[in-house]
């Protein structure tokens, strides 16, 4: 009788009603770049739909607007300016300096450090991520042991510096003056880095953005990688940033 009781609670047996099975949804179509998804997204869409014949010449308008959009990205570089940190695209061999497009009303020092944060973990303003924990404890007045062996290296801060907080980390938070620019002459697209110095060489790189950096590196200034991107531009600028 139990047993009897149990399988019809279980919907078997004892004339129990069998569970319907749920019906799996289709799964969501994938694409791999931008354009087809636009294309399904003008051919789905009633409002869109009636633009289809003009399609490849809006399409064209907005690769050519999305290529002159600015960019910011940072230089980081280690505590003797010798070597400097690129990350490598996703999925790609050529290397390139953290950085990104600039969002609405953000200002280009936040541009530059949230980009840097996404695509390698370290956050030159320590505003996200270890850099601001690691801020914390020695605003705290506590020992980061991750960063003993820099200790020599950071000068006394200002009144002002100390009150920010910043200055208690081996690096200079982003300054104007610190900042290099040079414009393609193709697409008109200016490109601007800050310079960051005396990042930890041991610093745990890893991407927070998804699928966009495979890997995040040092290389030395003396022998950049073969295949790179928008980095040998800022190299002569650099060099000048380094000797001054």
């Amino acid at each position: 009788a139990a047993a009897e009781a149990a399988a019809a609670a279980d919907g078997g047996g004892g004339g129990g009603k069998k569970k319907n099975k749920k019906k799996q949804p289709e799964p969501l179509p994938r694409f791999k770049h931008v354009k087809p998804f636009a294309l399904a997204m003008f051919k789905f869409s009633p409002l869109l739909s009636p633009m289809l014949p003009e399609f490849e010449e809006m399409y064209e308008e907005f690769n050519t607007y999305k290529r002159s959009i600015s960019t910011y990205g940072t230089i980081l570089l280690n505590k003797d300016a010798t070597k400097v940190a690129l990350c490598r695209v996703y999925k790609g061999k050529a290397w390139t300096l953290p950085g990104g497009k600039v969002n609405q009303n953000e200002s280009g020092k936040d541009a530059s450090s949230r980009e840097t944060y996404e695509e390698t973990g370290f956050d030159p303003q320590a505003e996200r991520g270890i850099c601001e924990h690691w801020r914390e404890q020695r605003e705290r007045g506590e020992v980061v042991e991750e960063l003993m062996q820099d200790d020599d290296d950071i000068d006394a801060p200002s009144d002002e510096e100390e009150e920010g907080g910043k200055k208690l980390l081996p690096w200079e938070p982003l300054q104007d003056g610190d900042k290099l620019v040079y414009t393609e002459n193709d697409t008109k697209k200016r490109r601007t880095c800050y310079v960051c110095r005396g990042v930890p060489e041991d610093f745990p790189f890893e991407p927070v953005a998804r699928k966009e950096v495979s890997e995040v590196a040092w290389h030395e200034l003396s022998s950049l990688p073969k295949t790179t991107y928008a980095v040998l531009p800022f190299m002569a600028q650099l060099r000048k940033w380094i000797k001054r």
